[in-house]
């Protein structure tokens, strides 16, 4: 039905969802092959009686035929409603064909983007098969489809990761079949929003006017985290094909938690690692290996169904170096990408702290955490937070050596980390220029007040400390720290509400403190006075505490909880993690500065002992190999033995999340007006009918087919003139 311009009518262009069945209008001429059969011929006898009859023959024989007509053309209109109704017979909606409609009549032609979500939670396995065999095969059956895409169509086929899809446009419809059938489950953790930005880009540049994109997704939540671009105008429907099962039976790993600073050697290490198990109990067996020569099996023990434990892993002393530690579980599951993790392990010598304290209290190393109130030393307490004597040595993270008053001037202090000076009475001048030379050169200096110190001894400092300690004083009533500004490095920890705050313990004494002019004061107490003072000397750093962990001064050292987290962190933030040990995510091959490295090409070398490559993307950054899990050294090529930097790379933990969204929360996220979201086993054809854009006649053609049934039926013995036996 078209306008005279060519235009399709108010009602569209009429048209059949199943072209085919057209074949079946030549049934219309089974009712006129029965009318001539059956039909009855008379023979002719004239009989006197007869002439009164023959008067009205003329009329009689006209209502006759006119109702042998009205059947017969009634039984025509079964054939024409049959196959309406068979081959979905429809018109589009005025004002156009719909956005969501499929082509009337012959199909189209039309660009078609084929996006398959490669990521790695598409290798889970249902019933054999992965999600990324069921999208392929979907796919495939979809473009062998001929009733959907007319000739001069063009395809382009799209995955996650170059293993599959050139992205270009491609006319032979086998060529892109074969393209679907390279699509592998990849190890990345890219979502929707990446493999539609280019389907979009693609059909800008697209020659059809009808342009569809289907999407082969499994629906998790972590593939739709990333807003999706905006569709185009020209979009004329977007497909989500949803390819994912509601069950989870994964039991997955998690990444190694491994330290980002050097672990002691000769000590056993002790790497956590979390297991986290789905809808079925599960067993896990977790085994080592370092260096690829296998090092142990743990088992996990038995684990409920929705639920997670963390996992000490055990480890033998090691050298000093690098060291590739590979976690595996057993048994397999059904999503084999998170069953194996990698990361390094540095293992040397620990940062050196070293602690200046009161001459008496040098090997007097009974003192634990808690005995300061018993009269616990300020320096032995100290020494305890840092490297507690009943931690193991191998969850230590510094080594704290002692440094006598007397040895200071010939004591070599640039291998310390920081020097902690705990409650010492005060330093001659020398001393002072000897821990100002330290701290310019870049070294931090940790005050930490006691019983012992005197303002006197620490005048000769001069512009070394941050503030000037002008005294002590008793805190009636007993005072807290009002700790405000969490976003001072110090104090980031404490933005954790599961960590005790420094807020919640008492100052009975504090020193006095006047900050300088270019001084800091970290946080104060509820008073105003200051708490903490840091400033920056040189390359260096100075920190000044108010408080002490004496007993008699308050309670920072008898519930030593904050204190520990506030003191742990101050060297934290004078030890940066190591600059040459990385943990990368498969997939990402962003874009890394390498400061060992003097911009050089660099080999990058697998466990497997395979070489890549590598030049410089500018400066001193370098776009490393990222897509297969395992354990890589980069290293220049002048100096292959020596690498500027170790890196792991794992799956992403966000793919072994196998939570899904549902249909209505995909269509929140995209243009409502051009999306569907279909099964497997749905039929698209019909789906896209009832997108808005096409009415179907199939109510009203069923109403017409019974009506005529009951018509024929009626009539149909009285035309023939059979008669009851």
């Amino acid at each position: 039905m078209r306008c005279a311009d060519g235009s399709p009518g108010p009602l569209g262009e009429v048209s059949l969802g199943l072209p085919g069945l057209a074949w079946g209008l030549l049934a219309l001429g089974v009712p006129i092959v029965v009318h001539l059969i059956l039909r009855e011929r008379a023979r002719r006898e004239v009989f006197p009686a007869m002439r009164f009859l023959l008067q009205t023959h003329a009329s009689a024989t006209r209502t006759h035929r006119l109702r042998q007509l009205l059947l017969l053309a009634a039984r025509m209109a079964l054939f024409v409603l049959a196959v309406g109704i068979l081959g979905r017979m429809g018109c589009a909606r005025e004002g156009g064909v719909s956005r969501m409609g499929i082509a009337a009549g012959a199909p189209t032609p039309a660009s078609v983007v084929v996006c398959i979500d490669n990521s790695a939670s598409m290798g889970y396995r249902y019933q054999g098969r992965t999600r990324v065999e069921a999208a392929a095969d979907w796919a495939r059956a979809l473009l062998e489809d001929r009733r959907r895409f007319g000739p001069g169509s063009q395809f382009a086929v799209l995955c996650g990761s170059a293993g599959a899809g050139s992205g270009g446009w491609r006319d032979d419809l086998r060529s892109a079949v074969r393209l679907v059938d390279t699509a592998r489950p990849a190890n990345h953790n890219l979502g929707a929003a990446q493999l539609l930005g280019p389907a979009f880009t693609l059909l800008s540049a697209a020659r059809n006017a009808r342009r569809e994109v289907y999407l082969f997704t499994d629906l998790t939540e972590t593939s739709w985290t990333d807003t999706p671009p905006p569709t185009p105008a020209t979009l004329g429907g977007l497909y989500i094909m949803d390819v994912g099962q509601d069950e989870d039976r994964n039991v997955s790993l998690g990444w190694p938690q491994v330290p980002p600073y050097e672990l002691p050697a000769g000590a056993p290490i002790n790497v956590p690692v979390r297991v986290v198990v789905g809808d079925l109990p599960a067993e896990p067996v977790i085994e080592i290996s370092v260096d690829g020569k296998p090092r142990g099996r743990q088992s996990a023990g038995s684990l409920a169904p929705h639920s997670q434990a963390e996992i000490a892993l055990n480890l033998p002393s090691l050298e000093p170096g690098g060291h590739a530690l590979t976690v595996g579980m057993e048994p397999a599951d059904a999503l084999a990408c998170d069953n194996v993790r990698h990361a390094w392990l540095m293992v040397g010598t620990l940062p050196r702290i070293g602690l200046i304290q009161r001459q008496s209290a040098i090997g007097d190393r009974q003192w634990a955490i808690g005995d300061s109130a018993r009269g616990g030393d300020v320096g032995e307490i100290l020494r305890a937070m840092i490297a507690p004597p009943a931690v193991p040595a191998s969850e230590h993270r510094y080594a704290v050596e002692d440094i006598p008053i007397g040895d200071m001037l010939d004591q070599n202090t640039s291998g310390y980390l920081a020097i902690v000076l705990a409650d010492v009475k005060g330093l001659n001048g020398l001393a002072w220029e000897k821990l100002g030379g330290y701290v310019n050169a870049g070294g931090v200096l940790v005050i930490v007040p006691g019983p012992s110190i005197s303002p006197d001894g620490y005048s000769p400092a001069g512009n070394l400390l941050p503030a000037t300690i002008e005294g002590v004083g008793v805190c009636e009533p007993p005072v807290r720290p009002a700790a405000a500004n969490l976003s001072h490095p110090y104090l980031q920890p404490f933005a954790d509400l599961t960590i005790d705050s420094i807020n919640d313990r008492y100052a009975f004494k504090r020193a006095d403190l006047k900050p300088g002019a270019s001084s800091t004061v970290v946080f104060p107490f509820a008073d105003g006075a200051p708490a903490m003072v840091e400033s920056r000397v040189g390359k260096g750093q100075v920190v000044l505490l108010a408080f002490s962990v004496a007993a008699d001064w308050g309670q920072f050292g008898t519930q030593a909880a904050p204190t520990i987290v506030l003191l742990h962190r101050i060297l934290e933030v004078a030890h940066p993690p190591l600059e040459n040990v990385a943990s990368l995510t498969a997939g990402r091959a962003g874009l890394r500065t390498i400061a060992a490295a003097d911009g050089s090409p660099l080999v990058v070398t697998g466990s497997d002992g395979t070489g890549t490559s590598i030049l410089p993307a500018g400066g001193r950054g370098y776009r490393l190999p990222a897509d297969v899990p395992g354990t890589y050294e980069a290293a220049e090529k002048s100096n292959p033995q020596l690498p500027a930097l170790r890196y792991s790379v794992n799956v992403s933990q966000t793919e072994s999340q196998l939570a899904r969204i549902s249909p209505e929360q995909v269509k929140s996220r995209v243009d409502r007006q051009v999306v569907q979201v279909l099964r497997p086993g749905e039929d698209l054809a019909v789906a896209a009918g009832e997108g808005g854009g096409r009415v179907t006649w199939a109510v009203p053609l069923g109403l017409m087919l019974l009506g005529l049934l009951v018509i024929e039926s009626s009539f149909a013995n009285r035309f023939y003139g059979w008669r009851r036996r």
